[in-house]
């Protein structure tokens, strides 16, 4: 018996069974994501979450398209996000089997946005104020709950409230969130706050600041009888024995009345002032 047949019939039979294969065309499940956060001044989010073992999770709608693979174990994945800024992100999350089918899409929506800062520092030097000087160096520092969040480029107005004449000025933060405002200028003695407002969402920190008069430059001194309640005229025409008061004021180069003790003489001998003898 010949077996050249018999070889050509395990041929066609091995042929017949391998066509008889069917091909993987059921779509595995959408995957399943863990809550997001939104909104988030972050700009970027990990996502996390389940899908069908070893498939490929592709992510869209975000800056850009990013893909991960679920544990072939845990059926766990984790895919960093990059997000578009201040915008709505409306992402989409497939799973594509090994055989290229395509679930349906689990959707998710974060909303990025600027930074709103939960607290607003604020110091300033130097405290009190010399009218002399005039200037005052104002430091606010911002902070979020938000772990993680760019503090950078928010806007900062700082503010003198109670002291005439001075612009606010609004500051960009740095990346550590600090914003310095320099004020000029401050040469009216007086009692004020300062005010450092974060634009974006109103958080605000207020701290008191007084400016002083400087050292004192000019002295004006009246001289009045003692029983007269107007000033003598020039020239001034004393006797002897006479009793005097003075009016004697102060002021620094900014016209601040200073509080000094203030020396008072004259070459008239046996003037008196005040029930004392002037010298």
């Amino acid at each position: 018996m010949s077996h050249k047949g018999l070889g050509s019939l395990a041929v066609a039979l091995l042929v017949w069974v391998c066509g008889c294969a069917e091909r993987d065309t059921t779509a595995p499940p959408p995957p399943n994501l863990d809550p997001v956060v939104s909104p988030t001044s972050l700009a970027k989010q990990t996502l996390t979450g389940s899908a069908e073992f070893g498939s490929k999770v592709k992510v869209t709608g975000g800056k850009a398209d990013v893909e991960t693979v679920a544990d072939f174990f845990t059926a766990r994945f984790r895919v960093e996000v990059e997000l578009n800024l201040n915008s709505s992100n409306a992402l989409k999350l497939t799973a594509v089997d090994a055989a290229g089918n395509s679930s349906e899409a689990a959707t998710a929506t974060i909303l990025q946005q600027p930074v709103k800062p939960d607290a607003v520092e604020l110091a300033a030097q130097p405290v009190p104020v010399s009218a002399d000087d005039g200037a005052l160096t104002a430091t606010a520092r911002i902070s979020s709950f938000e772990q993680g969040v760019d503090l950078s480029n928010v806007s900062i107005t700082f503010s003198i409230e109670g002291l005439t004449g001075i612009a606010p000025q609004t500051v960009k933060t740095n990346a550590a969130g600090l914003a310095t405002a320099a004020f000029t200028g401050l040469t009216t003695a007086g009692a004020g706050s300062l005010k450092a407002t974060a634009d974006v969402n109103g958080a605000f920190k207020a701290i008191p600041i007084s400016v002083l008069a400087g050292r004192p430059s000019q002295v004006t001194l009246k001289l009045f009888k003692n029983t007269e309640t107007v000033e003598l005229a020039d020239p001034v025409t004393v006797n002897v024995g006479d009793t005097l008061r003075t009016d004697a004021k102060a002021v620094d180069l900014n016209g601040n009345a200073v509080d000094v003790p203030i020396l008072v003489s004259t070459n008239l001998p046996g003037a008196l002032l005040q029930g004392k003898e002037l010298t």
